[in-house]
């Protein structure tokens, strides 16, 4: 059975190398081109197949190429909501995966575009939201009192919303999916009034950990850390102190899909939590799959509470560990 061929096309050799690697790995025959002219090149040579083209070159690019090949299926690589709103895109309706590219998603989603009928038309992700909160103050006394900065406000892309709307008054936080895209917003209270926390528009919170898209920045399979905190705002201050890989739940559960989103893309899961029964439930379930660190404040104090220099103190605790090392070595504070 002959393998089915993937036309690569990326202008950095060494993500196109690890593309490559990866791809193969899940049993694809590979062509590279670094440019236009070189993938043209590659689609003009008679007597090679080419099933589907993965591309970061962009839609026009891409339609040069199908005009070549025009049974080809066609994958765009996106770096964002740019790359989402690119006409040509949406009026080829091409396929898009978006970064940071992660193994198993990249193949599930290279599945399912050489699997689906010729102009059965683009892949389109359900419940994004499409009304952008503007305006948002990310200088509100608020964040001082937790300690948290104006730059790493704005790097969440979080502030005060004066209105109008729900969240009107409140401290807002964007939430995005897998891909990166805009789910939801959280709104925290300023002055303590119920409800704490309010999410619009309603979400599926059991499908998505808060930041989930930033670690993973690079295609690998070599090992990563991830940090797990309880709270976007503990999220935020973990980030803060040097510890970028870091995740929040969302609710109080921790579902079959957000288990898949660590235990499919990070080597070692670091729990930093307030050592409740959940906290042990969780860590347990996924020892089974993974190594697993929970840390634990001495004096129960949530991450948000902690200085940059004690979370700090928490974090040197943490080491990465071999793969053949014992699993129950790798529980502290449990």
């Amino acid at each position: 059975m002959n393998l089915e061929t993937i036309l690569l096309v990326y202008n950095d050799a060494c993500i196109r190398t690890v593309v490559r690697a990866v791809l193969q790995q899940f049993g694809y025959e590979v062509l590279e081109a670094g440019s236009d002219a070189q993938a043209m090149n590659v689609a003009l040579t008679p007597k090679i197949t080419i099933d589907l083209l993965l591309t970061d070159m962009g839609a026009e690019s891409a339609s040069h190429l199908k005009e070549v090949r025009p049974d080809m299926k066609v994958l765009c690589i996106s770096s964002g909501l740019r790359g989402m709103a690119d006409a040509r895109v949406q009026e080829q309706r091409y396929t898009i995966v978006e970064k940071p590219l992660r193994p198993h998603r990249l193949a599930r989603i290279i599945r399912e575009v050489l699997d689906k009928p010729q102009d059965a038309g683009r892949t389109r992700s359900t419940g994004l939201l499409q009304d952008r909160l503007k305006n948002l103050n990310p200088a509100h006394p608020y964040f001082a009192r937790h300690g948290i900065t104006s730059e790493t406000v704005q790097h969440f892309g979080a502030g005060f919303f004066a209105g109008p709307g729900k969240l009107a008054g409140r401290i807002v936080v964007p939430i995005h999916s897998e891909e990166g895209k805009v789910v939801a917003y959280a709104g925290y209270s300023v002055d303590g009034a119920e409800p704490r926390c309010q999410y619009w528009p309603d979400f599926n919170k059991s499908h998505v950990l808060f930041n989930y898209n930033s670690p993973r920045c690079l295609i690998t399979e070599f090992a990563i850390s991830v940090v797990v905190v309880d709270e976007l705002l503990d999220c935020m201050k973990v980030h803060q102190a040097g510890f970028p890989s870091v995740v929040s739940l969302i609710g109080p559960s921790f579902s079959e899909a957000q288990e898949r989103l660590l235990t499919e893309n990070f080597y070692l899961i670091v729990f930093l939590l307030n050592g409740s029964d959940i906290t042990r439930r969780i860590a347990t379930r996924l020892m089974k799959t993974s190594f697993v660190r929970v840390l634990a404040d001495a004096g129960g104090r949530l991450p948000h509470d902690l200085s940059p220099d004690e979370i700090g103190r928490l974090m040197c605790a943490v080491t990465e560990y071999s793969r053949t090392e014992n699993r129950n070595n790798l529980v502290h504070s449990l």
